[in-house]
Parts: C-alpha cells; sequence; structure tokens
C-alpha cells in the first residue's frame, strides 16, 4: 500500500511540474515515526481548495501537459495513509509548489 502512495504522489509531482523542475524525497526517521515528504516547485494548489482537497466539490485542474487531474488519487492516498496508522499532510502554494509529507509508524 505504501508503495503505491508514494507512486500516486510522484505522479502528482510530474503532473503538476514543468519539463526540468526538480522533484525532492525527503526521509525523516524519529524513533518509531517516519515522515516521507515529495516536494516539488510546480504549479501548486491554490489555499481555497486545500482544505476541500479531500472532498469530492474540487474543480478539475490542468497538469502542465494538459493532463486533468480531480484529486482523487489524493483521496485514495489519504484512506490508505490512514489504513496504514498514518496521516498526510499537504503544503502548498500556488505557482511556488507543493509538498507532500506522509506520517506514518515504521513496523
Amino acid at each position: 500500500m505504501l508503495e503505491y502512495v508514494v507512486d500516486k504522489i510522484f505522479n502528482n509531482a510530474v503532473k503538476y511540474s514543468f519539463p526540468g523542475q526538480d522533484i525532492y524525497l525527503q526521509e525523516i526517521t524519529e524513533d518509531d515515526e517516519v515522515v516521507l515528504s515529495i516536494i516539488d516547485s510546480g504549479t501548486g494548489i491554490n489555499e481555497k481548495y486545500l482544505p476541500g482537497i479531500y472532498t469530492y466539490g474540487n474543480p478539475i485542474f490542468l497538469g502542465t501537459a494538459g493532463e486533468k487531474g480531480v484529486g482523487l488519487s489524493l483521496k485514495i492516498v489519504k484512506n490508505f495513509i490512514s489504513l496504514l496508522s498514518g496521516n498526510i499532510q499537504i503544503i502548498s502554494t500556488e505557482n511556488k509548489g507543493t509538498t507532500v509529507s506522509l506520517f506514518y509508524v515504521n513496523l
């Protein structure tokens, strides 16, 4: 499940980044908690959409190559990380990028 979650977040980072922009993976482990962050400097998300990011009322977003995105992957990711007893945090600024962090216990 974790592999699926990371794959979906990376796919979103690629979809909403322009060619040549870097995407970073950061892993921090403290005691038994792991924080895995995917950081991009892509199009970002307007802050007015962040509170409802896991609901079904958001508009359709276009990736940098015109791909459509409705946020379904993020809804699935949130459910899967919850099944792993973890949490997800999204920090984003429009036109500056997005950081998606996964918090979970390393078993």
